[in-house]
C-alpha cells in the first residue's frame, strides 16, 4: 500500500522522500500510478472523439527560453525524387516538453531513488508512454483572482486548486494527470514579437506554490504527472528562498513534469460544456539517457 505523504520519511535535506516506495530499481516514479486498470478507465473519458493536439511547434517559443539556441530545420533532396530533413540546434526541452527524472538532482542526495543520472533518462517514460485521465484546472477562467493576468506572477495554492476543482465539479482520481491552464501560452501565441521577447526576458508567470503542502496534495491524490501551459509549472519568479517545486517533486518524489503545453483549445471546449476531464496520451522520445523530450501529446474528449 502506497504510504501517505505524512508517512514518507524525512530525508537529510528536510524534504519527504519517496525513494524505495516503488522498489529499489524504479526509474518511473509517480508514473507507476498508471496501472492498467486506471489507464483502461481513462479511456472511458472519450465521448465525442474531439482531439486536441497540445504540443507547440518545435520552433516555438522564439526566441527560446533559458538561453537555448533557435531550432534550425533543413530540407534536402535525395536521389530518386526523395526529400529528407535535418534538425540542428535541437533542444528536446525547448518547446512543449517533459522533464525526465534526471532533469534535476538534490545537491545533498543526488537523483531520484539514489540512481545515477544515466539511469533516469526520458526513455524510461517512452516504454509505456504517459496515457492517463487528464483533469484540467482552468486557473485562467475559474481562478476567481482579482486583476488576474497570465503574464504576471500569481501564486496558486492548494486552497486555490481545491476551490477551482469544486467550482468545476471535478474530483481527482488516483493516476490522473493534472493540467494547469494559466493562459500563458495562449497569451504568448497572441502576442507580437516584441511582446514575446519581453515575456522571455521577464518570465513573470502564474504557477503552483513551491511548498510541502503542494507536494502533499499531489502525492496524496496519487497524481501521475503534472503539466502546465507555462515555462515551469511553478510560480515564477520563485516567491521564497526555500527549495523550488522542481527540487521537491522530481528528485524526492519522482514526479514527472510537462511544460509549455498548448491547452487553449482544450480549455475552450471544456468551458463550453463544463466537462473538464479527458483522455490524455503522450509518448516521449525514446532517447536513451535523454534529459527531456518534446511532449508529443494529444487530448481526446
Amino acid at each position: 500500500m502506497t504510504p501517505k505523504f505524512s508517512e514518507l520519511p524525512v530525508a537529510s535535506n528536510g524534504l519527504r522522500s519517496a525513494w524505495g516506495v516503488f522498489g529499489p530499481e524504479d526509474d518511473l516514479g509517480t508514473v507507476n500510478f498508471l496501472t492498467p486498470k486506471r489507464v483502461a478507465a481513462a479511456a472511458t473519458e472519450i465521448r465525442t472523439g474531439e482531439r486536441f493536439g497540445v504540443t507547440l511547434p518545435l520552433d516555438l517559443p522564439d526566441p527560446p527560453f533559458y538561453d537555448r539556441e533557435p531550432l534550425q530545420h533543413t530540407v534536402f533532396e535525395l536521389p530518386g525524387n526523395f526529400l529528407d530533413d535535418r534538425l540542428d540546434g535541437f533542444y528536446p526541452q525547448a518547446s512543449s516538453q517533459w522533464d525526465a527524472l534526471r532533469h534535476i538532482s538534490d545537491p545533498r542526495l543526488g537523483f531520484y531513488n539514489g540512481h545515477s543520472s544515466e539511469r533516469l533518462g526520458i526513455g524510461a517514460h517512452a516504454r509505456g508512454g504517459i496515457v492517463v485521465r487528464a483533469v484540467l484546472v482552468d486557473v485562467a477562467r475559474n481562478g476567481g483572482f482579482d486583476d488576474y493576468s497570465p503574464t504576471r506572477t500569481r501564486v496558486i495554492t492548494v486552497a486555490d486548486l481545491e476551490r477551482i476543482l469544486d467550482a468545476q465539479v471535478v474530483s481527482l482520481r488516483e493516476g490522473d494527470i493534472l493540467l494547469l491552464h494559466t493562459g500563458y501560452v495562449t497569451a504568448y501565441l497572441a502576442a507580437d514579437q516584441d511582446t514575446r521577447v519581453a515575456m522571455q526576458q521577464e518570465q513573470t508567470v502564474p504557477g503552483l506554490e513551491a511548498s510541502q503542502e503542494t507536494a502533499e496534495f499531489l502525492w496524496d491524490h496519487r497524481i501521475a504527472a503534472v503539466a502546465a501551459d507555462s515555462p515551469g509549472i511553478e510560480v515564477l519568479p520563485p516567491q521564497h528562498d526555500g527549495p523550488i517545486l522542481h527540487a521537491q517533486l522530481i528528485p524526492m518524489l519522482g514526479m514527472t513534469f510537462g511544460e509549455f503545453l498548448d491547452l487553449g483549445a482544450f480549455a475552450d471546449a471544456a468551458a463550453a460544456d463544463r466537462r473538464y476531464t479527458a483522455f490524455f496520451a503522450a509518448v516521449p522520445l525514446n532517447l536513451p539517457g535523454g534529459v527531456g523530450s518534446p511532449a508529443n501529446a494529444v487530448v481526446i474528449r
